[in-house]
């Protein structure tokens, strides 16, 4: 036991005093009767240790004998009172004081949302500094602490909740975290949901969870899961756990699971048997969004019919481009005055993208490609609109350019075709077609595009295998030939050397038609050495256009000119 001595700290004070002496021969100062004289004097420092403990150990015997306190709480609706003393609890808690400095209290003081009996706990914590915290009281008294401003005891109840978090217990105190904005204990329930989400996800509790709650837990970027059809399955049984109004909720959830990242089989499964999807077409969009225009070509044709008039699916989406004085980037074809091409469903018109300028503002948007169809600038509708009527649209509209598209699905048989032709041989294959020209497409008069009208049997692009009569040439070497005459294309291929890149894609079967091919004097040699053995094709005058008129160029590559 501690001692009054060792309680006590002593130290020595060295002090100068003046006081009057007659010793001989003094040192003397300004006044002939007064000397200095160095005198040694002991200075005791007493500190109790126990004062505080054993004074306030009093104030709460006061406090129960109800000796001296100034300020009285009322105790629910039962008319008890609580008694204390202002200073202690001033002392102890901001909002009390506060709430003491404003004078005028009531007598006696109602405080709202803190029960009587974690009011009196706090109050004895005031005056002890211990609270017994349990599975019981903690909820009750980490609110009013919160309230009161005790924020010791606050920090205590955090850390009480963090070390008992389990399986059991988790979404209960991560809503409640999140409802008192407990930040801390919010992320540690979090996690352990993380951690444990298909486990957690079939609990009771999971499944009362608001719409709100739910999107939080499905969008956390750390979910623990084997697969991603665990997430799909927490939301589809939150669901059905209270369809009548969560039905209306379900798309919301669904857009935050990442079905692209499912096996194809699985996701038209459930489109064609999920009662609560396949039937609902808002969640059909969400679904259809996530998988992109590829995959929604295996979807079933009544699926997709719901979506066929959606303009917010992100088959369509609004590209925000800022040009700040360059040029767009967009070499842009169609309009309501231009005939048909490959990228137009059916038979509504539309200004597409035709290529995407490398280098482009456009380009950097990285969200845009040959093909779309331009639907609105900046808000005006241009999807009746003639080509140079849009064109001026585009140009004048301010920035941010804000163009609303819709990706087109990708033609039938898309792709990329390589020739190599080191041997400077022939290519061996022949065009026709172009705009402006005669059609060319036996199942469309109106469609202007470049095909690949016969392939010699000994040339480098028989030898492929890959480049058969009736393919559409959409590009070569990343050159469109999409709105392009055939005298333009032929000089394309004329200014091509070494490797022929094509971009190709189906255009019309070969066996269901015939076309009257010129003799052999009309195919073209040309003068580069690198692709001879390309010819043009000009069809018969049955097939001219309307004024019987050949395009001017193509008649001097055939007269050999």
């Amino acid at each position: 036991m501690q001692t009054a001595e060792d309680r006590t700290r002593e130290s020595v004070v060295t002090r100068e005093e003046y006081m009057p002496t007659e010793r001989s021969q003094p040192e003397r100062l300004s006044s002939p009767n007064v000397v200095r004289v160095k005198q040694v004097v002991r200075q005791v420092n007493y500190v109790d240790q126990e004062h505080y403990r054993v004074t306030f150990e009093y104030f709460s015997v006061l406090r129960e004998r109800g000796d001296f306190c100034d300020v009285k709480f009322a105790v629910d609706k039962t008319g008890g009172v609580l008694q204390a003393h202002k200073l202690v609890l001033a002392s102890s808690s901001p909002y009390f004081e506060s709430l003491f400095a404003k004078g005028n209290l009531p007598d006696p003081v109602t405080i709202d949302g803190v029960d009587g009996r974690t009011l009196e706990q706090l109050i004895i914590f005031a005056y002890s500094s211990e609270i017994a915290i349990n599975e019981k009281n903690v909820r009750k008294l980490l609110k009013a602490a919160q309230r009161l401003k005790f924020d010791g005891v606050k920090e205590a109840c955090y850390r009480y909740f963090k070390n008992h978090i389990d399986i059991s217990n988790c979404i209960q105190m991560w809503r409640f975290a999140e409802r008192h904005k407990c930040q801390d204990l919010a992320d540690a329930a979090a996690r352990c949901i993380q951690l444990n989400f298909r486990e957690i996800s079939k609990r009771q509790d999971f499944l009362q969870l608001s719409v709100e709650q739910l999107l939080k837990l499905t969008v956390m970027g750390e979910l623990i899961i084997e697969r991603e059809e665990d997430v799909y399955f927490a939301v589809i049984n939150w669901a059905r756990h209270d369809p009548a109004s969560r039905q209306c909720k379900l798309s919301e959830a669904l857009k935050h699971i990442r079905f692209a990242c499912m096996d194809n089989a699985f996701v038209m499964d459930v489109i064609n048997s999920e009662p609560l999807i396949k039937d609902d077409i808002e969640c059909l969009e969400v679904l259809c969004n996530a998988l992109g225009p590829d995959a929604n070509e295996s979807w079933p044709s009544d699926r997709l019919a719901m979506l066929s008039d959606r303009p917010s699916l992100k088959l369509c989406e609004t590209l925000e481009i800022v040009r700040n004085g360059s040029t767009l980037g967009l070499d842009i074809m169609g309009g309501s005055d231009r005939p048909t091409h490959i990228f137009r469903q059916g038979d509504k018109p539309g200004l597409f993208v035709l290529a995407v300028v490398p280098g482009g503002v456009a380009e950097k948007c990285g969200r845009i490609k040959s093909g779309d169809r331009i639907l609105a600038v900046n808000g005006v509708d241009i999807t009746e609109a003639s080509h140079e009527k849009a064109i001026r649209t585009i140009q004048s509209a301010p920035d941010p350019l804000l163009l609303f598209v819709k990706h087109e699905t990708p033609p039938p048989g898309l792709k990329e075709l390589v020739l190599n032709n080191e041997s400077s041989g022939s290519c061996g294959f022949s065009l026709a077609g172009g705009v402006g020209g005669p059609p060319w497409n036996p199942t469309n008069p109106n469609d202007e595009g470049i095909f690949v009208s016969e392939v010699e049997p000994y040339g480098i692009a028989a030898k492929d295998g890959n480049l058969t009569v009736g393919t559409r040439i959409l590009q070569i070497n990343s050159i469109s030939l999409l709105d392009k005459t055939l005298s333009q294309s032929t000089q394309i291929l004329e200014k091509t050397t070494g490797t022929l890149n094509l971009l190709v894609c189906a255009g019309y079967d070969p066996k269901t038609v015939s076309h009257t091919i010129p003799a052999d004097k009309e195919k073209l040699h040309l003068s580069n050495g690198n692709l001879s053995g390309v010819k043009i094709a000009v069809p018969n005058k049955s097939k001219l256009s309307d004024n019987n008129q050949i395009d001017t160029h193509k008649l001097q590559l055939l007269n050999g000119n």
